[in-house]
């Protein structure tokens, strides 16, 4: 269990602590308590697995040094691809409206996938960055092939099978996650927004697959302006620690 301190009435965890002896901070690694006179060790908390925690609740990650949420949305994303243990994190809003590409539905040569994988990538911190390096998936070629193969990138756009949907022109890329239909409506500012896929429709070269604001599936062009929503893995070893409005953080 983790020390505590009363303060206002409120009893907050103390998760860490320093000592000023000589002018010199020394780091305090647990706390005490004084039991019938004997004084008896209490570790600060150094948080759980995200392993451990239940899928569709928010981990609080930094981009640009600003706490933003994000849904823990599957243990042991893609096993077969990645092997154990990687938890597969998706933001919970959109970032932005952006176009998928320049002429094609290609995903792993579009404006979309280079962006996610370059210049939202660097928002993030240092550490979360090294933690996620990348992850393999199920995507469809785009532009005219069907094929289904597997791609391997730092961060990623789900795919229409990932969000739980079906419909015809669309191949299977993966698997439906556990909180699919918590995903189903993206919003941004504050409103529910239409948000790309990685799905090419198999029958046009130039058609994406979008789940609008709305719930619904269908395609459009590549130049449309659709929602960013970046999704990447990390492993499920990392520490979190639980905030007081029932979110995590990672430990420090």
């Amino acid at each position: 269990m983790a020390h505590k301190t009363l303060i206002g009435g409120t009893a907050y965890d103390v998760k860490g602590g320093r000592d000023l002896i000589g002018g010199t901070g020394y780091a305090k690694k647990n706390g005490k308590a004084l039991i019938n006179g004997t004084a008896y060790d209490i570790p600060f908390s150094k948080g759980v697995p995200l392993s451990t925690i239940t899928p569709g609740a928010i981990l609080m990650l930094n981009e640009s040094g600003s706490p933003v949420p994000f849904y823990i949305a599957k243990h042991d994303y893609e096993s077969g691809l990645n092997g154990a243990g990687r938890t597969l994190l998706v933001r919970k809003d959109c970032y932005d409206m952006r176009d998928f590409s320049n002429g094609d539905s290609a995903y792993a040569s579009s404006y979309l996938d280079s962006w996610l994988c370059n210049t939202y990538l660097k928002l993030l911190d240092a550490d979360i960055q090294a933690a996620i390096g990348t992850t393999k998936f199920y995507y469809t070629i785009g532009n005219g092939n069907s094929t289904v193969t597997t791609l391997q990138r730092a961060v990623f756009q789900l795919s229409v099978t990932e969000l739980g949907k079906r419909t015809s022109y669309v191949n299977t890329e993966g698997s439906a996650l556990p909180i699919a239909s918590t995903l189903q409506i993206a919003y941004l500012n504050g409103s529910a927004v239409a948000q790309w896929t990685r799905s090419p429709a198999t029958f046009r070269t130039n058609l994406i697959f979008v789940l609008y604001g709305n719930g619904t599936v269908t395609y459009t062009v590549y130049n449309d302006s659709n929602g960013s929503r970046p999704a990447f893995s990390v492993p499920a070893t990392i520490a979190a620690i639980a905030n007081a409005d029932g979110t995590y953080s990672i430990a420090a």
